[in-house]
């Protein structure tokens, strides 16, 4: 991470890992997910996305698509 770059900057890949980290000196961030295999997912197929301006870092992490019907849900859950 270069502080001085304040231009934002993002990336996404399809994780089949399960999981995704940030380090930053003694400092370590991990959310772990589900990879569903043969889902579709949004973002050019993204699940996970990071984003970067500054000394700001956003580790993201994107459910499969689907169709809902109206006053349904779905539940997404990331673990540490």
């Amino acid at each position: 991470m270069d502080e001085s770059n304040q231009s934002p900057q993002k990336i996404g890949i399809l994780n089949k890992q399960g999981w995704a980290a940030y380090e930053w000196e003694n400092l370590r961030f991990v959310k772990h997910f589900e990879f569903v295999e043969d889902a579709v997912y949004p973002d050019m197929n993204s699940n996970t996305e990071v984003y970067t301006a500054g000394g700001f870092v956003e580790v993201e992490t994107l459910s499969p698509m689907r169709k809902l019907q109206p006053e349904r849900f779905i539940a997404y859950s990331e673990r540490r």
